[in-house]
């Protein structure tokens, strides 16, 4: 009856630094002296870095290119029109370079809306449906990619279907540039349980950890997907049958590179040779372990305990690695050893309902960091996690969720619609 689905990556790369350059300090001569004084007195400079994928790219760093700082105000806001007897209602929200692609829901059934930079519908995809799990839009090659009750590839401009694979299929798409890297996380009456390769049109490569004897036997209650260097790495949380675990395969084949049998709290994210992730400790004084492993073999690199039962990969930027604790304060840590750096305690966001929603952005260019907390935001040093700024803007409502950066600009998602944010004009 129905089948997989697809949920995918990556922006372009830019690598204008958010920085001005320092001036000369020989100044050596004329043309010299005016070139340093125009640079010493040029504004910083942000690339638009997109937002195209759940935590920012295949890596899962959840950190942009782009700057961000307070104070925050409303520019404008989109709600996603209701249909005859069927209201809508706004999930999470991507920011390619030309457009938003908002996922949600059209009654019951899964839904897309593009949305102009100005805030205005350009086209809505109503799947015609009937369960969600909340899960992200992906734009990746140009298409919009929707993997929640089916797996939906939509001509970005148009909305238009271009594949449509089936039903009963719940998970993340992401790519390598050439092939399409999938899970199921939900066995009903499509595919099973699985990890694995598709062609660009959704046609299976190689499936790896398949589950499932009869309907709705089992889920993945994690089901994340990251991928770097060519390695696609799974972490999958099987309820109620074992096998639960984070398992590595070689993008080309999907040999598998190494397993290691945890049971997985979080996504994993990827970097400087690490895998990143959270681990459940059942019994333990604390609910998860912070774990490094290394990215070619799995060995163990370092673990601490973390009061902390998010389900987002933590955050990476430079050696940090970012984790929101249960009591809400965000937490860095050391991506070499595990040993914090600091901790800011903020009110936990309220909660919004969402499966796999996010409470914060890491803005590498502005070094900062823009938390969710309450019903409002804070904006965070990303070198020593000193506030900055808080407030809630006029015009945010309630159960504001999933946060992403684009442009100078915060879009988030709250109880009514799509929220965008005018950041303020300089970091820190």
């Amino acid at each position: 009856m129905r089948t997989l689905a697809v949920v995918v990556l990556l922006a372009g790369a830019l690598s204008v630094a958010c920085e001005a350059p320092s001036k000369d300090p020989l100044g050596r001569g004329l043309g010299a002296v005016r070139s340093a004084a125009a640079v010493g007195s040029a504004p910083l400079r942000c690339p638009a870095d997109p937002w195209p994928v759940l935590s920012h790219d295949s890596a899962r760093t959840g950190t942009s290119r782009g700057c961000c700082s307070g104070p925050l105000s409303v520019a404008w806001r989109f709600v996603p029109p209701d249909a005859v007897q069927r209201p809508a209602r706004a999930q999470h929200v991507i920011a390619g370079p030309k457009a938003l692609y908002v996922s949600g829901i059209i009654g019951q059934s899964p839904a897309v809306f593009r949305v102009s930079p100005t805030g205005e519908l350009a086209w809505t995809f109503d799947s015609h449906v009937d369960i969600t799990r909340f899960h992200w839009p992906a734009l990746v090659l140009d298409r919009v990619v929707l993997n929640d009750d089916g797996l939906y590839i939509l001509e970005s401009r148009t909305g238009e279907r271009e594949v449509n694979r089936g039903l009963d299929s719940w998970g993340e798409v992401l790519t390598d540039g050439e092939n399409l890297f999938a899970n199921n996380t939900w066995y009903v009456a499509g595919p099973k349980l699985y990890a694995g390769a598709l062609e660009s049109g959704g046609a299976p490569l190689w499936v790896k950890n398949e589950y499932g004897q009869k309907a709705e036997d089992v889920m993945d209650r994690v089901g994340g997907l990251s991928l770097s260097d060519g390695v696609l790495v799974q972490s999958a949380d099987y309820r109620p049958s074992p096998g639960s675990g984070l398992f590595a395969f070689a993008t080309a084949d999907g040999s598998e590179r190494w397993r290691a049998e945890i049971i997985p709290r979080s996504h994993a994210s990827i970097g400087g040779g690490s895998v990143f992730v959270l681990e459940r400790r059942e019994g333990s004084g604390e609910p998860s372990a912070l774990t490094a492993r290394r990215l070619s073999d799995g060995e163990l690199l370092w673990e601490v305990p973390i009061a902390s039962t998010q389900s987002i990969a933590p955050a990476l930027v430079r050696d940090l690695l970012l984790v929101r604790r249960d009591d809400g304060a965000l937490v860095a840590l050391s991506a070499k050893d595990g040993k914090r750096r600091w901790a800011t305690p903020l009110e936990p966001p309220r909660d919004s309902g969402m499966l796999w929603a996010t409470s914060f952005a890491v803005a590498r260019g502005s070094s900062t960091v823009v938390a969710v907390q309450g019903d409002g935001f804070a904006v965070l040093s990303l070198s020593d996690g000193k506030l900055l700024w808080r407030g809630t803007p006029r015009g945010v409502e309630k159960a504001v969720h999933s946060p992403v950066l684009f442009g100078g600009r915060l879009y988030a998602v709250d109880r009514k619609g799509v929220v965008a944010l005018e950041c303020g004009a300089e970091g820190d």
